[in-house]
C-alpha cells in the first residue's frame, strides 16, 4: 500500500510539472487556442478565419506576444491576472525582485483531431490509422508586459502505440510597449516567409519546405535558435533576424543565419494599433502585403560515426499577399543552390526552383475552400502539385475538411492523397 501510495504522488507530481512547464514554455493545427478566448472573452473568429488561419487581427495579437495590439491590454481582460508581488516592489529593485504576475487561470488547452487518409498507392489504400486521434496540449499567454511564452506536446495513437511529440517550445520577450523589437527563444517556427504551416489552410509540408536530395535541412516547420524582430515604419514594416541550429544528424557548430523584411500596403497595420473595435467580418480588409528573405546554412549528412560531409546552402525568396474582402490570393517562392547535397554524387551541385500559389475565399463565415498550385524544379528534375478542399465550421471550436491532391507522375496528373477530418479544440 505505501508503495502504491508513492507512485501515486510520483505521477501526480509529474502532472503537475508538465503542468507548469507548459505554462511558462503543438499541433501544427493548434494556432487557435480557446485560452485567449476565455483570456479576452472574445470569440474564435476575432482571430481566425478558420483556424489555424489568422485574421489580420490575429495576426497583429501574435506579432504582439499574445497581448491586446495598441496597448491597454489590461482594459481587454475578462480575467485579471494574479500579482505576484506589491508594485511598489519594483521601485526598490535591485534590492528585491522585480514583481510579476501570472494569469488567473492555466492558460491551457486540448486539442482533438480525428482523420481518415485514402491514399491509392499505398498498400492500406484507405487508412484509419488517425482516425484514433491526436491530442494536443497547448499552453500560450503572456505572462506580463514583457514575457510571453507558448508550448505544445502532441499525443499520437496509432494502433496500440502512442507517440509523444513537443513540437513549439519557445518564450518571448518583448522590452517595449509596442512590439518594434521582441525575441524569441527556443523551438519555433522561423520568420522568412510570412507564411507557416501553423498558420496556413491546405496539406502540409509544403513542397517548397521539402529536403533537397540528402540533405535534411528543412525551412519549416520549426528551427531551435533565438530569433529578434518586429515591427517599425508607423507599423507597416517588418522584419527579423535569426539564429539556429539549421538541419543535420548532429549538432550544427556552423548555425544557420536568416533575415527577413516585408511591409504591408493598406488594411490593418500590423501591430494592429488602428484596430479600434473589431467587426463581426475581421477577416475582410483590403491589402497587399509583401515579403522576401535570405537563409545561409550548413547541413551535416550521414552517421556522424562513420563518414559524412557537409552541405552548405542557400535560400532567397518571398511572397505577396493579396486580399480583397474575402478573398485572400498569396504568391510565394524561393531559389536555392547547396554545394554537396547528394552521397552517391558528392561533388555535384543543385539548383532548387519553388514556386507556390493559394487562393482562400470566405463563402460564409463558416465555410473556407482553399486551392493550391505547387512547383519544384531540383537539378532540372520537376514535380508538381495541385490541392484543395474546404474546411466547415461546425461549431467556433469544431472544425470539419476535406482536402485532397493531384501530383504529377510521369506527365501526367495522379491523385495521391484525400483527408477526411474533425478538428476540435476545448
Amino acid at each position: 500500500m505505501k508503495s502504491r501510495a508513492r507512485s501515486s504522488r510520483i505521477l501526480l507530481a509529474a502532472m503537475a510539472l508538465a503542468s507548469l512547464v507548459l505554462v511558462f514554455s503543438v499541433t501544427r493545427d493548434a494556432e487557435a487556442i480557446p485560452a485567449f478566448a476565455r483570456q479576452y472573452g472574445r470569440d474564435c473568429q476575432t482571430c481566425h478565419v478558420a483556424y489555424p488561419k489568422l485574421t489580420p487581427f490575429g495576426e497583429a495579437f501574435r506579432r504582439n506576444g499574445w497581448r491586446h495590439p495598441g496597448g491597454g491590454d489590461a482594459d481587454y481582460l475578462r480575467d485579471p491576472p494574479i500579482p505576484l508581488g506589491q508594485e511598489q516592489y519594483a521601485k526598490l529593485f535591485p534590492h528585491t525582485v522585480w514583481p510579476g504576475r501570472t494569469p488567473a487561470h492555466i492558460p491551457l488547452a486540448v486539442t482533438i483531431a480525428a482523420r481518415a487518409d485514402y491514399e491509392p498507392h499505398s498498400d492500406a489504400k484507405l487508412s484509419f490509422a488517425n482516425m484514433a486521434g491526436n491530442v494536443g496540449l497547448v499552453a500560450a499567454s503572456s505572462i506580463d508586459d514583457v514575457f510571453s511564452g507558448w508550448a505544445g506536446v502532441t499525443l499520437r495513437a496509432e494502433g496500440d502505440v502512442v507517440s509523444v511529440e513537443v513540437e513549439r517550445v519557445f518564450g518571448v520577450v518583448q522590452p517595449f510597449d509596442d512590439p518594434v523589437m521582441n525575441l524569441r527563444l527556443g523551438r519555433f517556427d522561423p520568420t522568412l516567409w510570412n507564411l507557416s504551416n501553423h498558420r496556413m489552410l491546405g496539406l502540409t509540408p509544403w513542397m517548397m519546405s521539402t529536403p533537397v536530395r540528402d540533405n535534411p535541412f528543412t525551412p519549416l516547420p520549426t528551427q531551435t535558435g533565438f530569433e529578434l524582430g518586429g515591427v517599425v515604419g508607423a507599423g507597416r514594416v517588418d522584419y527579423a533576424v535569426g539564429v539556429v541550429e539549421g538541419g543535420g544528424d548532429r549538432v550544427n557548430t556552423f548555425k544557420d543565419v536568416y533575415a527577413h523584411l516585408g511591409a504591408k500596403l493598406g488594411g490593418l497595420r500590423l501591430d494592429g494599433k488602428d484596430a479600434d473595435q473589431v467587426s463581426a467580418q475581421a477577416w475582410r480588409e483590403t491589402s497587399v502585403q509583401l515579403g522576401g528573405f535570405g537563409y545561409f546554412g550548413q547541413a551535416a549528412l550521414g552517421d556522424p560515426a562513420l563518414a559524412s560531409q557537409e552541405d552548405r546552402f542557400f535560400l532567397v525568396g518571398g511572397e505577396a499577399s493579396a486580399t480583397l474582402r474575402d478573398f485572400n490570393l498569396i504568391l510565394a517562392g524561393a531559389y536555392g543552390r547547396n554545394q554537396r547535397p547528394s552521397f552517391a554524387e558528392p561533388n555535384e551541385k543543385a539548383n532548387t526552383i519553388h514556386l507556390m500559389s493559394q487562393l482562400d475565399v470566405v463563402v460564409y463565415p463558416w465555410l473556407v475552400p482553399t486551392v493550391r498550385l505547387e512547383w519544384r524544379d531540383v537539378a532540372d528534375a520537376g514535380a508538381t502539385r495541385a490541392s484543395g478542399g474546404a474546411y466547415w465550421l461546425l461549431r467556433a471550436n469544431v472544425r470539419a475538411q476535406l482536402l485532397a491532391s493531384v501530383a504529377n507522375d510521369g506527365g501526367h496528373l495522379e491523385l495521391t492523397q484525400v483527408l477526411a477530418g474533425l478538428n476540435l479544440a476545448l
